[in-house]
């Protein structure tokens, strides 16, 4: 089953769009890390804060769509499902639910497989995403709150929808964003090697994969989604905020965000760098170990996180990184306002893995990407430092990030 939902590059932002809403594409262990990071602490509640930012995003993509309210409540959820599909998360049929409620039925679910391969059971808060998905979505059909409980029956996911009096998110809904930051086209840079770097970020693009007719997206030895940059940038400073006010402190959640990220960028960038496509459109370009990192930089260009420049490469010792319209940091300002510190955590994270793979774990020499490996490289007393100088969300005209071998 084929889904029509396009997912396009917008080349002025370096942004993945789905009408105008802005996808990033992410592995299924940086979902499942970030997930279970933000459910862990019994001190807040870290399923509401997922549950409402899904279910807020969800409404606010199908009102990209249909900016009325919606003429026919089948086909709109026909459109969610779709949505849903082409996000890489899985599939959900609506067909058995109503304003009075009922049955959403999941054949296949990214979170599912995700939170399996990590942990090896099933929990229902970790489907999380899609119950919160799902109340947005019937919100946005018959206008009134939902619950959303889940139960698993064989290879199929039941999604119970109950009406509900009030619900967190449904007092969220039609608020409108604080600011709209502004997007920056960058002038790109000439660097001083023979790598055609945009070149390979160009055919990245055309090589991107798309959701299979389960739903899910099966690529460079990962489960991937194009999970919008609302959700993520909702969830980790929400996250952040409770962190704030329990510990009485500020900082108590950059450290497992920056976590996030470096769980993301070994295992996307790693993956990547491992796969037939890197190998076959990337590697026979690349000399040096220097080739790889101009090399995979031009991939992440690709993803849709933004416009990643690099400034300065000393090989093995120092990497500076210029990145322009970030996600994290735009989303900060669109829906929290202006920062006083930097804010791009899950990039601080993942861009460190660029130094590490290459040059301290050898990427070049295909080794398993492990647990073991990655303790061993990640967790070393000469691991890569990472730090963010400059953030859009504290109103610098792009982000820096420094890298450097402690």
């Amino acid at each position: 089953m084929e889904n029509n939902i396009q997912i396009t590059h917008d080349s002025k932002s370096g942004h993945h769009l789905i009408k105008d809403h802005p996808v990033l594409l992410h592995c299924n262990h940086f979902n499942i890390e970030l997930q279970n990071t933000i459910l862990l602490p019994e001190y807040i509640n870290g399923f509401d804060i997922q549950y409402n930012a899904a279910a807020e995003t969800a409404y606010n993509m199908l009102s990209g769509y249909l900016p009325g309210p919606p003429s026919d409540a089948g086909e709109t959820l026909s459109l969610a499902g779709e949505l849903y599909a082409a996000m890489g998360l899985g599939r959900i049929d609506f067909s058995e639910v109503s304003a009075n409620g009922g049955d959403v039925v999941s054949g296949a679910s990214h979170y599912l497989v995700g939170w399996q391969i990590r942990f090896g059971t099933f929990e229902k808060e970790a489907q999380v995403f899609t119950r919160g998905y799902i109340a947005g979505a019937l919100s946005f059909v018959f206008g009134s709150p939902f619950s959303v409980d889940v139960t698993r029956e064989s290879h199929t996911l039941r999604y119970t929808a109950t009406p509900v009096d009030q619900a967190d998110y449904f007092e969220m809904l039609n608020k409108e964003p604080d600011t709209e930051p502004p997007i920056v086209e960058p002038d790109f840079p000439s660097y001083n090697i023979e790598l055609p770097c945009q070149d390979i970020t160009r055919e990245m693009l055309k090589s991107l994969p798309r959701s299979a007719s389960n739903g899910l997206i099966e690529a460079f030895g990962v489960y991937l989604t194009y999970l919008p940059a609302e959700y993520y940038g909702k969830i980790a400073f929400r996250f952040e905020k409770e962190l704030d006010k329990t510990g009485g402190l500020k900082g108590l959640a950059r450290p497992l965000l920056v976590e996030s990220g470096h769980i993301c960028g070994f295992n996307t960038f790693g993956g990547i760098m491992t796969s037939d496509v890197w190998k076959t459109l990337v590697q026979p370009l690349l000399n040096t170990a220097e080739d790889w990192v101009y090399g995979i930089v031009s991939v992440i260009n690709a993803l849709g996180w933004g416009h990643w420049h690099i400034k300065e490469l000393k090989p093995g010792e120092r990497l500076e990184l210029h990145v322009y319209n970030s996600t994290e940091a735009l989303s900060h300002r669109k829906y929290f306002g202006m920062a006083d510190t930097a804010k791009c955590y899950t990039a601080e994270g993942a861009a460190a893995a660029i130094m590490n793979l290459i040059y301290k774990g050898d990427i070049m020499s295909e080794p398993e990407l492990n647990k073991e490996f990655y303790n061993s490289v990640f967790r070393s007393h000469n691991a890569f430092h990472s730090h963010e100088s400059k953030c859009v969300a504290k109103g610098d005209p792009y982000c820096v990030f420094e890298f450097t071998n402690r």
